[in-house]
């Protein structure tokens, strides 16, 4: 074992006495047992190498290297050299000369080795696996002949990976992997466990991550991951995987598409999260099949921060689907976003339990198709314990198998629901008017100027400055939030002077 090698003292097992190594040497001379059948020797003279970034964050690097010996013997500044090339060291042949030495490193893989000489020996010592210096920006294509000098760390578009799980590899916190146009196909699930960003060149509608109908294609772990601007398509979902397209575990999804995504006997066929956010995306085109209970079956959020989304034209075809849009759990919160068009077997809209969330959401136009009580025929929004909170919400056209227009838009006790829209009184402070929805193309489910739903929504804490509504404008116009995902803008006023 060379000095510094993590096998050194990293044994558990205590040797017995007079216990011997493969050499005949004592097989305790440190701490602890090393590991594999040499015992490092800490009275005999060897040479190891340690190594620091003096700058954080990915691009060129300023890195401190180190060569060490065991306590009590002394190297010579003079007769130390070192080479980053995998080169041989000597004095003409080096990159630095010195004990301690400081280079100015591009991006690349070096292979780090440093020589000394020692009672007229020459030591040589070697950085295992050699050091990555990560660039800003790592490339990568969607097919090989894009980038035909393909080659690490991928730097330029030129030497752009060609598969996303090699850039991926490379990342570090801080770096950005970026996805030229076209549609990626990936073999492996890619799990984001660094703070890298993953984003498009040119957005979801020129590039796409597939997992071939084999796979899901993300599972984001690391709170500061971020994927942006990318259509997320053709994942599955099977056994126990959660989610066909992606998984949230921690971290940002923002500006993407999750589209067509299938699950089987399971759920949900889209998006899952037990934390971080998903902001300004779109679940569309996804369903499960089979015969199982399956809950949530487009989205099922359990915790973290759903906000300014549209889950719309979900279908699910499986006999006991429920939630076909939304299954909202506590924590889990579900904010100024659309859910409409989404059809399952029952609850076909947003569902809720265990003290979830839902503010400020639009939920139109869903449809149960069979329902197995008479509250399960609901399509709208559906909260079914007293610590579920449905806020400032329209629940409005979503229709079933049953008769009532209060079941098919809202179910549970209306002590859940605050400050809402439906075609029947329910809950606290309830708008049964018409919402007035202004029908135009893009803003179909925008508020007209006129609507009952304008001012008459509830102040929440996170209403400040800065606060938006699904289509990026200023949440609250007035003294009170409108009621739904969209906020009436007032139109300007024109003063003229002659």
């Amino acid at each position: 074992l060379a000095l510094g090698s993590p096998a050194v003292d990293a044994g558990s097992r205590t040797p017995g006495e007079g216990e011997r190594d493969l050499d005949g040497a004592a097989r305790l001379s440190g701490g602890a047992v090393d590991l594999g059948c040499y015992e490092f020797d800490q009275a005999q003279f060897s040479l190891g190498i340690r190594h620091a970034f003096l700058n954080e964050g990915p691009g060129a690097a300023d890195v401190r290297f180190e060569a060490v010996a065991p306590t009590g013997f002394a190297l010579d500044d003079a007769q130390t050299w070192w080479t980053i090339d995998g080169t041989e060291p000597s004095a003409s042949n080096c990159a630095a000369t010195g004990t301690n030495v400081v280079l100015a490193l591009a991006p690349g893989l070096y292979t780090v080795h440093a020589k000394t000489v020692h009672g007229g020996e020459t030591y040589t010592a070697a950085r295992a696996g050699g050091l990555r210096v990560v660039p800003e920006t790592l490339y990568v294509v969607a097919t090989p002949g894009e980038a035909p000098a393909s080659a690490p760390p991928y730097a330029t578009w030129a030497t752009a990976a060609t598969n996303l799980a090699d850039a991926i590899a490379w990342a570090c916190d801080g770096a950005t992997v970026l996805l030229g146009d076209g549609v990626h196909v990936v073999t492996n699930e890619i799990t984001l466990n660094t703070a890298c960003t993953v984003k498009s060149l040119n957005g979801p509608g020129a590039t796409a991550v597939s997992g071939n109908r084999r796979l899901r294609p993300f599972l984001l772990v690391n709170e500061g991951a971020v994927l942006s601007g990318i259509t997320v398509m053709n994942g599955v979902s099977a056994g126990l995987r959660l989610s066909g397209g992606v998984n949230i575990q921690a971290g940002m999804v923002t500006n993407c598409v999750i589209a067509a995504c299938t699950a089987k006997d399971t759920y949900p066929a889209g998006l899952h999260m037990d934390g971080g956010l998903f902001v300004d995306g779109v679940v569309t085109n996804c369903g499960v099949t089979g015969k199982a209970e399956v809950w949530g079956c487009a989205v099922c959020i359990r915790g973290g921060l759903i906000d300014r989304c549209r889950i719309v034209g979900n279908v699910s075809s499986c006999t006991k689907a429920r939630a076909g849009g939304v299954q909202v759990i506590g924590p889990g919160i579900l904010r100024n976003s659309l859910v409409a068009g989404n059809s399952a077997a029952a609850y076909a809209g947003v569902r809720t339990t265990g003290g979830a969330l839902v503010e400020n959401c639009t939920v139109v136009g869903n449809i149960t198709t069979t329902g197995y009580s008479a509250t399960d025929y609901n399509a709208g929004i559906a909260a079914t314990l007293d610590e579920d909170r449905i806020v400032n919400c329209i629940s409005w056209g979503n229709v079933g198998p049953g008769s009532s227009p209060r079941v098919m838009n809202s179910s549970g006790l209306g002590t859940r629901y605050f400050n809402c829209a439906f075609p029947v009184e329910w809950g606290e402070n309830c708008v049964t008017n018409d919402p007035g929805f202004l029908g135009r193309p893009g803003r179909e489910y925008d508020l007209a100027p006129g609507s009952p739903c304008r001012n008459a929504g509830v102040l929440r804490d996170w209403m400040g400055a800065g606060s938006l509504d699904l289509l990026h404008r200023r949440r609250v116009r007035n003294r009170l939030p409108d009621i739904g995902a969209c906020e009436v803008q007032d139109s300007p006023t024109m003063l003229l002077v002659r």
